[in-house]
This record gives structure tokens, sequence and C-alpha cells, in this order.
């Protein structure tokens, strides 16, 4: 008896044990993204919740929840940001080069200021279209938006320009199709259907120019219009990063990893302003000069001041010299990197003659098309500053590790790291050199093997294939991912792979079927032994049915009372008799 309670008790804890599952570690997340957990034990039905940094969108489940193996459902979720929101596609065809015509629908959607590209006659012709970043980002994902409902079509992905060296960018093929309608004009409600189409590169790709390019057998009409194309960065920073306290009534931007500030309500002198930038931005007049940064401004002061008006004027860090070209005439100006201004406009104090010392400030000018004029010092006008990130986000945390943030993420805070018991912190995750294989080489992509870096194989001997990944990344576990691919002479079966997959799903299940089986029969078994096994009764468990037997002339029983003086009880009888 006491060994079969004994081996019931086992069983109940073996159930509950199942029941409960291993614990799962603390999920780690990227850049850019918060998490809390539904209970911090981390235990089976855990649930943790995402969340990205304001400014950036996820992408991927936004929660995940704790299984009975002591893993997490799905992967970890990415938290982005579009480094090519404000960006033009520019198509090129021999037929249409639109940047900012009649196509320009899209310029009032969600005042992206979008302008839509169209190219003619692509049923002829291959059609590329190009967007130019301003900044090398390291991205992840794209997101390109035709401007008709395109239900098939192919293209290609290139890292470059079109008039230079392009690179097909390889991605994966599971990316999705959405077709939506999006409103183009609010007074008449009329409506324009568009097709997006998200894709993911198989590895972190990092450039400033991508051009799409549909080749002429995969396009099935004579015009297509592209709209919008959307690169995803991890890496990059958001707008919302570069706000300050005390910037209440000022349009924000970023570029790279510079903020910048748009002061259009107050007015200051040149000195003033540029003070007020190093006092509250610690930063400086916009200083940066090149062509990206002067088509930054240019897209950014176009986004923000439309339509332009005479007072669209704002101070920047140039400064004029009083120095002069070969002629010993002309007057040469250049900004305090000394980089040849080609974006200046001379005013009429610049012919001929040194200029007058009152107008040696640089403004850019509205009126002048977003380019460069001298203007008097003491003149009072707003100002663009350019200063660092204050904001840093949330840092990536690796998995079975705890992170304290609670000072915050602005600059020069401590992101505090720990472990939980039985591990310890080992520092930067380092995956080492990946596996060499015969007869194939691998190459380090970013030539570093740390979280995150990625490795490609290929074979290097003629006629034979590469079976397994091509490209392994670096895990925060510090071991490479995927399998360690070889070169063979025998291409892969893809139908033999699928059907032993199949067979091993197979017997996976019937061994989790045959032992749930065995259980529930064991289980089964043990209560109908303890219910048919007879059981001895106690003597206060005895059911007993009493009464009071009556003393009268009709009873069958005798009326002589008990010896004792008490009347008679007994226990009822079958033949009827006490």
């Amino acid at each position: 008896m006491d060994i079969l309670i004994g081996v019931g008790n086992l069983l109940f804890l073996l159930i509950c044990h199942i029941a409960q599952g291993k614990r799962c570690m603390y999920p780690g997340h990227g850049l850019h993204t918060k998490t809390n957990m539904t209970t911090q034990a981390v235990l089976y039905d855990t649930i943790v919740n995402y969340k990205c940094d304001s400014g950036f969108e996820m992408f991927g489940s936004n929660s995940r929840k704790c299984q009975l193996d002591g893993k997490w459902t799905g992967e970890e979720p990415v938290c982005t940001v579009n480094v090519a929101r404000y960006g033009i596609v520019v198509a090129v065809s021999p037929y249409v080069d639109t940047r900012e015509g009649p196509e320009a629908w899209s310029n009032i959607i969600d005042a992206f200021y979008k302008t839509c590209s169209v190219a003619s006659n692509t049923d002829m012709v291959s059609s590329s279209w190009s967007i130019d970043l301003l900044f090398e980002y390291e991205i992840s994902f794209i997101k390109v938006a035709f401007g008709e409902p395109i239900r098939d079509i192919m293209f290609d992905i290139y890292e470059g320009n079109i008039t230079g060296n392009k690179i097909l960018l390889p991605v994966f093929e599971d990316g999705f199709k959405n077709v939506h309608s999006v409103f183009v004009d609010f007074e008449y409600d009329d409506a324009k259907e568009m097709t997006e189409y998200l894709l993911k590169f198989k590895r972190p790709v990092t450039t400033r120019f991508i051009t799409i390019q549909i080749p002429t057998q995969y396009q099935l009409r004579s015009r297509i219009t592209l709209c919008e194309v959307s690169v995803y960065s991890v890496t990059a920073a958001s707008p919302e990063q570069c706000e300050l306290a005390w910037i209440r009534d000022a349009q924000i931007s970023v570029l790279g990893s510079s903020c910048y500030s748009f002061h259009h309500s107050e007015h200051k002198r040149w000195k003033d302003a540029k003070s007020k930038c190093q006092h509250f931005n610690n930063g400086n007049l916009i200083s940066t000069v090149n062509d990206a940064s002067q088509e930054f401004l240019r897209r950014t002061l176009k986004r923000f001041y439309t339509p332009v008006t005479v007072n669209d004027v704002f101070w920047v860090g140039g400064h004029k010299r009083t120095e002069f070209e070969a002629d010993g005439i002309t007057p040469l100006h250049k900004w305090r990197n000394e980089t040849t201004d080609k974006y200046f406009v001379r005013n009429k104090h610049d012919s001929g003659g040194v200029s007058d010392a009152l107008d040696s400030c640089l403004t850019i000018s509205g009126p002048l098309g977003w380019k460069w004029i001298t203007k008097n010092c003491y003149s009072h006008f707003p100002w663009i500053c350019e200063y660092p990130l204050p904001h840093c986000g949330h840092p990536d945390q690796q998995e079975r590790t705890i992170m304290d943030l609670s000072l915050g993420t602005e600059g020069f805070q401590i992101a505090q790291y720990s472990c939980p018991e039985g591990f310890a912190i080992e520092g930067i995750v380092n995956c080492g050199q990946p596996e060499a294989i015969f007869n194939g080489s691998v190459k380090l992509v970013q030539g570093t093997t740390t979280y995150g870096s990625a490795a490609e194989y290929s074979c290097l001997v003629d006629g034979l294939h590469l079976i397994g990944p091509n490209t392994r990344v670096c895990q925060r576990e510090g071991k490479w991912g995927g399998d360690v691919p070889f070169c063979s002479d025998v291409l892969p079966d893809p139908e033999g792979q699928k059907a032993i997959l199949n067979l091993e799903i197979v017997l996976a299940v019937a061994l989790v079927c045959l032992g749930m089986v065995i259980m529930i029969t064991i289980i089964t078994l043990c209560l109908v032994f303890f219910k048919k096994r007879p059981r001895k009764a106690s003597v206060n468990e005895v059911e007993t049915k009493t009464f009071l037997a009556r003393f009268d002339s009709d009873s069958d029983i005798g009326t002589e009372p008990h010896k004792n003086g008490t009347l008679l009880a007994g226990y009822e009888s079958t033949n009827g008799k006490v």
C-alpha cells in the first residue's frame, strides 16, 4: 500500500514538473528596444513584451512567451528607423526622368513630401530608380511602394548609384506584398491604390546609395510609378533622440549621428546665435559642408518652409575670410573647415575689392534656392544649430543578462549589466574565427568576429557546390549560427531532405503520443486499483439506523422496562425484530 502511494506521489510530482517546464533565460533585445515581463520568475507561460524607442518602427512580433522546453517563442523583434523618409526617388529611363513633376501627387500623403517618379515604355527598356540617403548607413530592411496595383513584379536591389558601380544585394525571398489604398486628394476624397513590398537583407549592408532595377522581361506594363523607397536601419538615430528640453519652438532633424535644430521663431545677431548653440546644444552653428549636407539642408528647409518667403533666411556657421583668388581682386569665400564654397551667391558688396567687414557672416537663403550669401553680422535672423546626439536610446541586451537603466538614456549616463545566479559577465561576445571548409573559403564580411559579424562561405573548385548556409552570423551565445557548410560535387536533394525532415517530425510526434498513453495508462490503473480494493471500516465509520422502541399493547416487543430504567433502543433487524 505504501509503495503504491509513493508511486502515485511521484507521478503527481512528475506531472507538475512537466506542466511547470524549464525556466527560460532572461530575454535579450536589440538596440532602441525596451522589454517588460508579466512575471520576474521567467517560468513557463511568462510573456515578455517589446516596445521601441520613440521614432523607431518594430519589425516582428511585439511579444514572446516562455515555452515548456525553456525557450522563447519566435524571434526577437528589431526596432528600426527609416533613414530615407524624406528622400527623393529618381527615375532613370530614356523616356521619363521625373523628380518633381506632375506625378508628385503623393507630396501631401502624411506630410512626408514624397515624390513619385514615373518611367514609361518600361516594357521595352530596363527601368531603374535611385535614392541618395546622404549618409552611409547600416541598413537591414527596405520597403518599395509602387503607385499602381502591381500583382506580380520582379526587381533587383543594388548597393550604389545608377551611374557608378552597383553591387547586387542578397535579400530573403520571404518578404511580403501589401496592396492598399491611400487618399491623395482630401477635398474630393480621391484615392490611388499602391503596392508595397517589404524585403529583409540576408546581412546588414552599409551604403549611401540604393538602386532598384526592373529587368524588361519582368515588366508587364508600359508605365511604372515608384513613389517611395523606405530604407530601415537598426543602428541609425531618430529625430526624437535630438530633442532637448529648452527647444520648444524649433524643427528638429538628424543626418547620420548629428542633430540639427532650425530656430525659426527667434531672431538674433550672428554672434549671439552662435553663442546660444554652443551653450545650450553643446554644438555650433552648422559648419559641416559637402554635397550631402547641402542637399540635406535643401530637403529639410524645403519641407519645413514651403512656400518660401523673403524672411526665410537663417544664420549658418560660415564666416568670410579676407582671402582672394589668384587675380588678387576677387574674394575667395571659404567655410571654417577651409572647404571652398561652391554654393555661395555673391551679393552686391562682393564684386571687386574687399567686401564690407560687416557683411562677412553667412546665411542660407530661401529666396535664393537655399544657397548661401553674406549678410550684415549685426542683422537679426533665425539660425540653424548642429550638435551631437544628446540621447543614446536603449542599448542592446544579451540573453541571460539583467540590465539596470534607471539613470536614463541621456549622454554620459551609465547602463549597469549583471547576470542571474550561475552566470558570470565575460565582456564582449566574440565567436572567434569561423570553421574552415575543405575546397572552400570563408570570408569575414565586416572583418570582425564579434557579435553580429557575418562570415560568407564559398567553394574554390569549379564543379563543387556549397551544401548548407552560405552566410553564418555570430550569435549572442558566442557561437556562429547555423551548421558548417561543405563543398560537394553532388547537388543537394531537396525532396529527400524534406522526406527525412517529415520522418523525423512523425517519429517525434509518435514518441510524445506514446509517452502520454503510458502515463495515462499508469494513472488509470492506479485509480482502478484503489477503487476496487475492499476497505476495512472502523467502528466509528459504521452507519447504523437507530430508533426508540414503543411500548404499547400492539407491539411485539415486551413492555418490560430496561434494567437500567431507560427505554429500549436497538438496531433495526431484517426480520422486523429488535
